[in-house]
């Protein structure tokens, strides 16, 4: 959460939440959607990572510096990362490969993972999001 700072006439604090709104997650899926079009064979990945709320800062700017520039990192829920990507499985199972390497310094221990492709495993991007979310598996990065 984000707090705003006290000055002489301001007698009220405020937070605001850092994880996005469904209708924001929504445009991201429509971009990368979009995107996809442009690809011949392409289709969009949805993958969530689960984590602490305070750990994601880090993550998404590990996130953000390591993959394709292109694809959307969101915090979505207080829980949630999405990684959104116009891609393919083979593009998938590549950043899930080395999300482990990627995330080695910010967490230690396991973290949950799922991954899902549209419009194989979903016709919209919350079906796909319900769907990547109960198909959760660790993912040990290894941390120290």
């Amino acid at each position: 959460f984000f707090i705003s700072r006290s000055r002489p006439l301001n007698a009220f604090t405020f937070t605001l939440p850092i994880y996005i709104s469904e209708l924001a997650l929504e445009e991201s899926f429509e971009e990368q959607s979009e995107l996809a079009k442009e690809l011949p064979g392409e289709s969009v990945g949805l993958i969530v990572i689960g984590s602490e709320r305070e750990k994601h800062e880090g993550i998404i700017e590990l996130l953000r510096k390591n993959i394709h520039p292109s694809d959307a990192v969101l915090t979505f829920d207080p829980n949630w990362i999405v990684i959104l990507a116009a891609t393919n499985e083979k593009g998938i199972v590549s950043i899930l490969e080395r999300l482990p390497k990627i995330l080695e310094k910010e967490i230690m221990g396991p973290l949950d993972v799922g991954a899902v492709l549209y419009p194989r495993d979903g016709s919209d991007v919350h079906r796909l999001f319900k769907k990547a979310t109960t198909a959760l598996n660790p993912l040990s990065t290894g941390g120290h």
